[in-house]
């Protein structure tokens, strides 16, 4: 959203018809050449992946339970409880997994979802884990999270700096 409103008060010295203009500029989202790929991460395997930043469609509207399961996510985080010296880093860690574009979510949502049924049918004594990092380009937050059978939760979900 405070990306969206910065966009918006660079294009317009006045506010106004939010619906016309933010179609638009999901318009020129969707025509967007996507940026250059860091090589190295194709080198390691990663798999470039471009969506516009603003979504024409609602959002949840491609797979619903895997947005539900994103959104679930952020309310956990938002309402953990933390201590008064942590609060300031639960917030970035917030606001860094709100900053994934809509278009991301339902691929976040789907591989969560996925993974925990993938992790939860494993034998017993036995470890199966589901790894995945989300990196969105050079000086952004990067998200790894990864699923183990024992707990049938995130075992990881960690922010990173590049």
């Amino acid at each position: 959203m405070v990306g969206y409103l910065h966009r918006v008060g660079a294009s317009t010295p006045v506010l106004g018809g939010e619906p016309e203009r933010y179609y638009e500029l999901a318009a020129e989202d969707a025509n967007a050449v996507p940026g250059e790929v860091d090589p190295s991460w194709t080198r390691r395997g990663g798999q470039p992946h471009s969506v516009p930043m603003l979504p024409a469609a609602p959002a949840g509207s491609d797979d619903d339970e895997a947005h539900t399961m994103v959104r679930i996510m952020l309310e956990d985080v938002a309402t953990s409880p933390v201590g008064p010296d942590e609060r300031e880093a639960w917030q970035r860690v917030l606001a860094s997994l709100d900053s994934l574009p809509v278009g991301y979510r339902a691929d976040l949502g789907r591989f969560l979802l996925d993974a925990l049924a993938a992790v939860a049918g494993t034998e017993a004594g036995t470890t199966a884990w589901r790894m995945r990092t989300f990196v969105a380009g050079p000086d952004r937050d990067q998200l790894a999270q990864g699923h183990r059978p024992e707990s049938h939760a995130a075992a990881g979900c960690r922010q990173a700096r590049r």
